[in-house]
């Protein structure tokens, strides 16, 4: 998610417009230094950075704004060895796709670095750019058109309206390019020199095309092609070897998002080919309903490792929002020969709101001063969600090498 703000007195006539924005991107040059392959420069600002996280900066530079990245570089005449870390760690360095918020203020009248802005009166825009790792960077500029079109930039950028507008595919399409082994017409495909799924799965012993293993249950099929079974998963996905096609897409109609059971990963041999799977809830409603595919595939996964224990189901939710979501046609995995357990997360608005809040509790820490941490920590109930992924994580990892399950 994005939020987009900017000063009451503030307009959006003049806000960029993904297409047009990227229409510039093409025509402009790479400038960073350390830019990646397809990075094209879109604005540059100058500007001072006011602060970093409650840490008072008070320092000039460009504010470089690209098609992957905000980037604050600062002058040559005003090394700071305090930031010396700040660099190292790029703390200014921030891809637009982690902004988690942009914001733009007016001010009037003389400030002080301390106050939010430098000794110099006059009209001044306040640029505040807060990022989803906690990163909360103030800067200071004099030109309000350029502050505006920068907001708007940077909400343009990190949601283009088209997947194809993001970073990803001109990088991609540079790299593949930039490949002695590739022609520069090669039509857009999976770099198998980075992740090749045969590989991958026979590293785990799971049998595939190319590799042959009788003993293992589970077998490596190009069953999404097109991204047809479903939109969000591969195209190459591990099932058991007696389901058909037919059953699979049985199965996608009955799971939400048709993110069918598949396999995550497989501990080989050596743990009896005891697995770790994954998959959406399914849709039984508040009715009831039931798919026999559904429940055979299951079957097959409990039966697939020659145990006798019931299949672990874990469900991140809640029991309570389990059955909310049983009520809007959602549902839970509660079949003969499983054990359904629930995670004790809240949906992912509740855990979206906690890492906000956590956020929110170290950007108010500051130096030699008690504040309110601890309290403002267990408020966020950050933890509390990470406690309960470990627990799972932890019940999990207990059942496949404890019990080969």
């Amino acid at each position: 998610s994005f939020m987009w703000s900017q000063s009451p007195r503030g307009s959006r006539r003049n806000a960029v417009t993904s297409e047009a924005l990227h229409e510039t991107l093409h025509e402009s040059v790479t400038v960073v230094t350390d830019a990646l392959r397809g990075e094209r420069l879109h604005m540059k600002l100058r500007c001072r950075l006011h602060s970093a996280n409650n840490t008072v900066c008070d320092v000039s530079g460009d504010l470089h704004l690209t098609s992957y990245r905000l980037a604050f570089v600062l002058a040559q005449e005003e090394p700071m060895e305090e930031l010396d870390w700040m660099l190292e760690a790029k703390m200014f360095d921030v891809p637009v796709g982690v902004v988690e918020d942009a914001s733009r203020q007016t001010h009037h009248g003389e400030w002080t670095p301390e106050r939010g802005l430098p000794r110099h009166g006059g009209k001044k825009q306040r640029i505040k750019i807060t990022t989803k790792d906690f990163r909360c960077l103030i800067f200071i500029a004099d030109a309000e058109p350029e502050a505006q079109a920068l907001i708007g930039a940077v909400a343009a950028l990190a949601q283009p309206g088209s997947e194809r507008r993001l970073f990803a595919f001109p990088h991609a399409e540079e790299t593949w390019v930039c490949q002695a082994s590739r022609q520069a017409s090669a039509p857009l495909g999976p770099d198998r020199s980075a992740y090749d799924p045969q590989q991958e799965c026979a590293r785990m012993g799971v049998e595939t095309d190319t590799f042959q293993n009788p003993g293992c249950p589970w077998h490596l099929r190009r069953a999404n092609a097109d991204y047809g079974l479903c939109p969000s998963y591969p195209e190459w996905l591990v099932f058991p070897r007696d389901v058909t096609s037919e059953d699979l897409r049985a199965v996608a109609n009955f799971r939400r998002r048709s993110r069918v059971p598949t396999l995550s990963w497989c501990g080989g041999p050596d743990l009896s080919y005891a697995a770790i799977w994954r998959c959406s809830q399914p849709l039984e409603g508040w009715r009831g309903s039931r798919c026999p595919e559904d429940e055979r595939l299951l079957a097959s996964i409990r039966q697939g490792t020659r145990s006798t224990r019931e299949l672990l189901v874990i469900d991140l939710r809640t029991g309570t929002r389990a059955l909310m979501n049983k009520v809007g046609g959602g549902g839970f995995t509660e079949y003969e020969g499983c054990r359904l357990v629930f995670g004790g997360v809240e949906n992912v608005h509740s855990v979206r709101d906690a890492w906000r809040a956590m956020g929110a509790a170290v950007a108010a820490v500051v130096d030699g001063e008690v504040g309110a941490w601890l309290k403002d920590v267990a408020d966020s109930r950050w933890y509390d969600y990470l406690g309960a992924l470990l627990r799972c994580s932890l019940m999990a990892v207990r059942e496949v090498y404890e019990h080969r399950s």
